[in-house]
């Protein structure tokens, strides 16, 4: 599964150094299970990313392949705003050197292993991520996917979707909330 590793990387999104217990806990549990993988801290430009490894007291016998990302600030403000970034296609134009990207929230708990993630990346999906479901009082029963919090999506069509000829003609035929949960293969 080595040729996977190198084709996705885990984005994990800090919006705070004050990381508690849980999320803490939670985002050392997928380091070590996702290990192989190169991991990407998505940070506010305000965030000195050598404050985010002290925060996390990372192993020291545990070595990780990381990088650090800045935004600006306001992305990662708030649930919506970072719900808007995921909008942007510059975003996505981050990670154009990987085929793959694994949106990682520190609210998700790993229980896979990398090499299962290369099983799912294997499978050519655009888009696998947790169902949003008639439970949330909508008058269909299934209405797709979209809580990202989880998720892997392929970089090219996410770059695609989010183009501008692609945009308008989405907007104009769907909730612009719906339009990037096509799943799809390739």
């Amino acid at each position: 599964f080595a040729e996977f590793m190198s084709s996705c990387v885990v984005v994990v999104p800090i919006y705070t150094l004050e990381l508690g217990f849980s999320e803490r806990v939670a985002l050392l549990n997928g380091m070590d299970r996702l290990g192989g993988y190169q991991f990407f801290f998505l940070h506010p430009k305000s965030i000195d990313p050598a404050a985010i490894l002290a925060s996390l007291s990372l192993p020291a016998a545990r070595i990780y392949s990381y990088r650090f990302g800045a935004v600006e600030d306001h992305w990662l403000r708030s649930t919506r705003s970072y719900s808007s970034l995921l909008f942007q296609g510059w975003f996505y134009r981050l990670f154009e050197e990987w085929q793959y990207l694994l949106i990682f929230q520190q609210d998700a708990w790993v229980l896979g292993t990398g090499q299962e993630l290369a099983q799912w990346i294997a499978k050519g999906y655009t888009y696998i991520g947790a169902p949003w479901t008639g439970q949330l009082g909508l008058d269909t029963p299934d209405v797709g996917v979209g809580n990202g919090g989880f998720s892997l999506r392929n970089v090219a069509a996410m770059i695609h979707i989010r183009s501008e000829e692609h945009t308008s003609e989405l907007q104009s035929q769907f909730r612009i909330s719906y339009a990037v949960f096509c799943l799809k293969k390739k």
